[in-house]
């Protein structure tokens, strides 16, 4: 078995936040990440956004908001 290929970044999800919504099948959730660039060691924190629809206990539909630019920086070593 082969162990897994480390990519550039290292994260760690936290500070969940889930906001109700109008629609019982639409789940908005707040979350950030705690990052490593593996290379160089340096951390940073980037901020995300998910919708998520759920139908019959499965995700039917997602869309991800991420800072990106923030993700960048990272990777430049800003």
């Amino acid at each position: 078995m082969t162990a897994p290929a480390a990519g550039p970044l290292e994260l760690r999800a936290w500070n969940a936040v889930v906001h109700d919504t109008a629609d019982p099948e639409v789940i908005v959730a707040e979350f950030d990440y705690d990052g490593r660039v593996t290379a160089t060691g340096r951390t940073f924190r980037v901020a995300n956004l998910q919708v998520l629809r759920v139908r019959d206990g499965l995700i039917v539909e997602t869309r991800d908001y991420h800072d990106h630019p923030g993700l960048a920086r990272a990777l430049r070593g800003e």
